[in-house]
């Protein structure tokens, strides 16, 4: 049997102590990996986390933008229908305007004249035309009338402001030489010009 030199009690302290700091080096080194691996995640989850306010934030602006795009859209309508209003109200005014200046005006009764004769002009081809004419013209067309070949007035009045519409005998023509159609002609320029008067 060999023989032991030595205390034997500090040879298993020593022994024990190596594997004590072997054991705290040991747990040292999980606690700084999982202390890396913790900021690792924690950093993933940081900038995951920014990423999803980013988002959110970009989908409340972008639903700030639509709504704010809708009002605006809402708003123009509005306006645009409201400004369309005033100018349909011109325009209602410009007709009224045009059947009080018309009764009894030498300007109208020229028209008239001028109007009727070149239906008359085109009557020898055409067979001869009607003319129908506002119930209050009906007397200045048959007056008119009387003088010219080929054109007669109608029994029946027309629905317009003024003026004409010649319908051949023939059936394959027909003129419009209507207060209304000059009208409808210029109303885009006197509805821009109305605009720039009540909204400028």
């Amino acid at each position: 049997m060999a023989k032991l030199y030595g205390d034997p009690g500090r040879v298993a302290e020593e022994a024990v102590r190596a594997e004590l700091e072997k054991a705290l080096r040991e747990l040292e080194e999980a606690r700084r990996t999982a202390l890396s691996m913790l900021e690792d995640k924690r950093e993933k989850l940081l900038v995951k986390a920014e990423e999803k306010a980013i988002e959110a934030h970009e989908r409340v602006m972008e639903k700030l933008r639509s709504e704010r795009a809708k009002r605006e859209l809402k708003l123009r309508t509005a306006l645009a229908e409201e400004k369309s209003r005033h100018l349909d109200k011109v325009i209602e005014a410009v007709v009224e305007r045009i059947k009080a200046a018309k009764a009894g005006a030498e300007w109208y009764e020229r028209y008239m004249r001028r109007v009727m004769e070149a239906v008359a002009a085109e009557a020898e081809a055409h067979g001869g035309f009607v003319v129908s004419v506002a119930a209050e013209d009906m007397d200045l067309a048959r007056d008119i009338a009387k003088r010219l070949k080929g054109v007669e007035v109608s029994k029946e009045p027309a629905s317009i402001i003024g003026g004409v519409i010649a319908r051949s005998k023939d059936g394959y023509v027909t003129l419009d030489y209507t207060l209304d159609y000059l009208l409808k002609e210029a109303e885009p320029r006197l509805r821009s010009i109305a605009s720039k008067i009540l909204f400028s």
